[in-house]
């Protein structure tokens, strides 16, 4: 009875070592697969954020526009519409004027982009009922950049 059996009951260095470095690869696994996430779902956030100001914009636009006559047009340029009462529609400034009221932004991390136009759409040089709108709004957080273009047929009188 003296040879008792001895039992191991503790680990090896090689064993102890082995299980770090497995438990150290799936830490940088799951630590990576999180970060990238995060950087996922705050590029998505800040595109949503371009689109909902793009929206409310563009929406101003398309009221505006839609009341619109060739009659009321005095002058066009490629920034914006100025009108026979001598109010302004387009962009001015880095600024949004849709019947000359500025249209604030409800985020201040967006600015407008100096990309922004009204175009007349020509055809064959002369002048048509249809302009151009291009929206370009940029994230001054992250330089994300969103480009809209529209095309508003106006009333012919």
């Amino acid at each position: 009875m003296k040879n008792k059996i001895l039992k191991n009951a503790g680990m090896t260095l090689v064993e102890l070592l082995s299980s770090f470095t497995l438990l150290t690869i799936v830490g940088i696994l799951v630590t990576s697969v999180l970060f990238s996430g995060l950087k996922i779902y705050e590029r998505t956030m800040e595109e949503a954020r371009l689109r909902d100001e793009a929206d409310i914009i563009m929406t101003h636009f398309i009221n505006e526009f839609f009341t619109l006559k060739t009659s009321d047009i005095r002058a066009s340029n490629e920034k914006f519409i100025e009108k026979t009462n001598g109010k302004i529609t387009g962009f001015k400034d880095a600024k949004v004027y849709v019947n000359d009221e500025e249209i604030k932004s409800s985020d201040s991390n967006i600015k407008i982009g100096s990309e922004s136009v009204i175009n007349d759409i020509t055809k064959n040089g002369e002048i048509d009922d249809v302009y151009e709108v291009v929206l370009v709004l940029k994230s001054k957080k992250t330089g994300q950049t969103l480009k809209l273009r529209s095309v508003f047929r106006i009333i012919q009188d």
